[in-house]
């Protein structure tokens, strides 16, 4: 059943961002003289296109390690205000319609975490609440120490979870019954399982 429910999944969302890249590209080819202002709109099309399917791709692959317990902390000193700044830069485009608004203490220390894999938590957080945050337009990141632990804390002006579903979004390939069509349900789920093998909670 979950690898059914899976490839359903994956023979849909695969369709449309694939389907935009084809599309973009044979736009590249018959608008190639009309200047640069279309070629621009094209060419983030693509980007678009290929951002999703790497989500995706990645998504899936982050949720196989974290099942099959190959998932290692591979533990370094982090500089927070350096994670959080890659992790926003990454979603650049995906950002553009939102203000952004990044609030690191100055007094946090390093960390020891996996930076890369805290960043991939990150992002699927802050891509899930540009996708999903119906009616936001700011998004908002936190950083700050409470006793021995670092909180990151991201918030939107959105309508919100149901509070009959905030205790399921982590589940596996859930998907609440007002979201927005995209996604395979995984994203959160593996934002608590990197968190989980940091011995944090989310």
């Amino acid at each position: 059943r979950l690898y059914r429910t899976l490839f359903d999944t994956l023979s849909h969302e695969f369709r449309t961002p694939v389907a935009a890249i084809m599309g973009a590209a044979d736009q590249l080819d018959l608008h190639a003289g009309e200047g640069e202002a279309r070629l621009a709109e094209i060419v983030r099309e693509i980007r678009e296109g290929t951002d999703r399917l790497n989500t995706l791709v990645q998504n899936l692959l982050d949720m196989t390690r974290l099942e099959s317990g190959l998932l290692k902390i591979r533990r370094s000193w982090c500089d927070v205000s350096d994670l959080v700044g890659t992790a926003v830069r990454k979603l650049d485009e995906v950002l553009r319609h939102h203000d952004i608004r990044i609030a690191v203490s100055g007094s946090l220390p390093l960390i020891q975490a996996d930076q890369g894999l805290l960043e991939q938590a990150l992002v699927n957080i802050i891509r899930n609440a540009v996708v999903h945050g119906e009616g936001a337009t700011m998004i908002a990141i936190e950083a700050r120490a409470e006793g021995d632990e670092c909180v990151l804390t991201v918030s939107d002006n959105g309508k919100g979870i149901p509070a009959a579903e905030v205790d399921r979004v982590f589940q596996k390939f859930f998907r609440g019954k007002y979201t927005r069509a995209g996604g395979t349900g995984l994203g959160l789920s593996i934002v608590q399982g990197i968190v989980l093998a940091h011995g944090g909670t989310v």
